[in-house]
């Protein structure tokens, strides 16, 4: 019961922020920066990046161009802004620019910080070769600590451990810091 609670906690998680990000994508400002670039344009897409990412509740929302250089963020105004970063060696990236939407964990490189990476294609209206890529990252706390709230009760009296792990057997959630990124 206490797995089956868990499973359909990241379930329900993943549905929501994947479609989400499937929305953000589609909006008619997030296409048009990636074609022209005009500041009024990238001021539009800000706006809604910062929209998505407040409502959303998550870490922060991006948009990459079909190069993977980030063009729209919305932590732009932060020292740790992702605006002219390269992400083109991340998987979500790559399997976003192949036509597919992407779930991925990753410990970030500019931010320092674990998440989870929902990425989406951005398409012009022929719906052939994407644009770029629409990204909203959820903060693997806040993940982690929703699930202990979701489950405290049958987590104390199994005295359980929380372990997730990622597809390669990395440790990307454990309510013991000491086991993250073990195998």
């Amino acid at each position: 019961l206490h797995v089956h609670t868990i499973h359909n906690f990241l379930t329900q998680y993943i549905s929501d922020h994947a479609r989400i990000v499937n929305v953000l994508s589609g909006l008619e400002p997030i296409k048009k920066v990636l074609v022209t670039h005009e500041s009024e344009t990238l001021k539009q897409a800000d706006d809604i990046l910062d929209r998505f990412q407040k409502g959303s509740q998550v870490d922060v929302c991006y948009l990459m161009d079909h190069s993977g250089i980030t063009i729209a963020s919305s932590n732009r105004h932060q020292s740790g802004s992702f605006v002219g970063k390269d992400y083109s060696f991340r998987p979500y990236f790559q399997e976003a620019m192949d036509g597919r939407g992407a779930v991925y964990l990753a410990l970030g490189i500019t931010s320092g910080k674990r998440g989870i990476y929902f990425s989406h294609p951005v398409y012009d209206h022929d719906q052939t070769i994407p644009l770029g890529v629409a990204v909203i990252k959820g903060s693997a706390e806040t993940i982690s600590s929703e699930l202990l709230h979701e489950t405290e009760n049958a987590h104390k009296v199994q005295n359980a451990v929380l372990l997730i792990v990622d597809p390669k057997g990395v440790i990307f959630f454990s309510d013991r810091k000491a086991l993250l990124f073990k195998t």
